[in-house]
């Protein structure tokens, strides 16, 4: 089982900027992943890291209104 740090990451700034603006939360919830040997090459990649290949930080981008 594994959570992504790297999202979370994005996620703990967004929660910050959303509280500093006096913004509701997102109420986002990072998923978890189990790593099977079907996926473990793919999504734990050769750095063993999982970093979820979903457009996250393009998203966050956006909603930042960042380029």
């Amino acid at each position: 089982m594994a959570e992504p740090l790297i999202l979370q990451g994005w996620q703990i700034v967004d929660e910050a900027n959303r509280a500093l603006s006096k913004e509701k939360e997102s109420g986002f919830v990072a998923p978890a992943h189990l790593f099977l040997k079907s996926n473990i090459e793919s999504d734990g990649g050769p750095k063993n890291i999982y970093d979820p290949g979903n457009g996250y930080a393009d998203a966050y981008a956006k909603i930042w209104g960042v380029k």
